[in-house]
C-alpha cells in the first residue's frame, strides 16, 4: 500500500468520525430542552436563560488579552 493510499484512508476515517460526531451532537441538542424541563426546578424561564447565554457566546472565537 502506497503512502498516498494511507493518506486517503486517514481522510476517509476523519470524515466518518466527523459525520458521526455531528449526528450525535444533533441528537443531543434535540432532546436537551426536554431533559432540562424534566429536572427538579427546571422551568421555561431557566431554559430560556440557558439558550440565551448560548446564543450570546461567540463559539469558536478566542479573545486574547491585549498587551
Amino acid at each position: 500500500m502506497s503512502e498516498e493510499d494511507k493518506n486517503f484512508q486517514n481522510v476517509y476515517r476523519l470524515g466518518f468520525v466527523s459525520f458521526f460526531t455531528d449526528i450525535s451532537s444533533e441528537m443531543v441538542f434535540s432532546i436537551l430542552p426536554v431533559f432540562i424541563l424534566g429536572l427538579p426546578g427546571g422551568s421555561a424561564s431557566m431554559l430560556g436563560l440557558i439558550e440565551g447565554v448560548a446564543e450570546l457566546h461567540p463559539q469558536g472565537s478566542v479573545r486574547y488579552p491585549q498587551r
